[in-house]
């Protein structure tokens, strides 16, 4: 357990790994309860929308269903987090697709 702030209390394992497809996130199989959808983005652009320098981007979410329609999101669509966790997820995945692979860690 770890408090980033008074009365804000993180319970979770989080482990994040990069799966490269040649297909669209439609053929994952994600567990009901668990997952309700993917969003599909631009890298770039979500470092840009982490980072304040952007309010929204476009990306394609894919419901459990497989199922596919344009989104338009925002920092306040995700789950809330105060460590600047998606920009730095962002920025590791902007790393390991450059080919840097040493010190890959939030």
């Amino acid at each position: 357990m770890y408090c980033y702030l008074p009365g804000v209390f993180e319970y979770e394992f989080q482990d994040i790994f990069l799966l490269p497809l040649d297909t669209g996130p439609n053929r994952l199989i994600l567990q009901p309860g668990e997952v309700d959808a993917v969003l599909e983005l631009d890298v770039e652009e979500g470092i840009r929308l982490f980072s304040a320098r952007m309010a929204s981007v476009k990306g394609v979410l894919t419901a459990g269903t497989g199922e596919e329609c344009l989104a338009t999101v925002g920092p306040a669509d995700f789950v809330p987090c105060i460590d600047s966790y998606y920009l730095k997820l962002l920025m590791l995945t902007q790393r390991y697709a450059r080919g840097e692979r040493d010190a890959l860690a939030i």
